[in-house]
């Protein structure tokens, strides 16, 4: 079973909090899709999160497809949502990299590197930190600790407090946030599984105008 999370873009452009049908690859027949979470099988319309994604398990690397929804009313035109090309399974094996502390870091921040090569907090809130989240603490540690980072793992966390299904951003000074107020920059980094366990899909950051 493949967890994917993918983003709808239509014209290169993300749709964002749209509504979608998933279809194979003839733009018609529905593929077999299943929840996230429960691996219940769901149906193939699907609501866009604030970064156009959406996340669903799938047993078969198909090629997939996707029209637009509004109302009652089917884009004619079927948009490319996964080509074929590899994917990543569900996690099985964890994804981490080890480097010292330039500061004090709380496990499970989402940190950048310095030019010292060391762990710093990143903060949607900092415009000079876009495209550097490299991942999440997995511990705590002091300046000159040596602390590993999660990049694409399952991650839990008894502090959070997430709403389940839904997506996990970037926020300030190295917090994550389920709220995108006051944001400089849009930066998924998972999807809230349970209220204290997400998994790390950390996706392209997007500039606020």
């Amino acid at each position: 079973m493949f967890l994917l999370r993918l983003q709808c873009l239509v014209n290169n452009q993300p749709l964002l909090l749209k509504q979608v049908v998933v279809y194979l690859l003839d733009g018609v027949s529905p593929p077999t899709l299943f929840h996230p979470i429960t691996e219940q099988p769901i149906g193939n319309i699907f609501k866009t999160d604030a970064s156009g994604f959406i996340s669903f398990k799938i047993a078969n690397l198909d090629t997939l497809t996707f029209r637009t929804l509004i109302g009652l009313t089917q884009s004619g035109s079927a948009y490319t949502l996964y080509s074929g090309a590899a994917l990543q399974p569900e996690p099985s094996t964890e994804t981490e990299v080890n480097y010292p502390c330039g500061e004090m870091i709380v496990e499970g921040y989402a940190v950048k590197l310095n030019a010292l090569n060391q762990l710093e907090r990143c903060s949607a809130f900092n415009a000079t930190h876009l495209n550097t989240l490299i991942g999440l603490a997995k511990q705590t540690g002091n300046i000159g600790n040596v602390i590993a980072v999660a990049e694409d793992e399952f991650m839990t966390n008894t502090a959070w407090a997430w709403q389940p299904d839904k997506p996990v951003f970037l926020g300030t000074d190295g917090t994550l946030t389920q709220s995108l107020i006051g944001v400089v920059f849009v930066q998924q980094v998972g999807v809230a599984l349970t209220p204290t366990k997400i998994v790390i899909r950390i996706s392209q950051p997007i500039r606020r105008a």
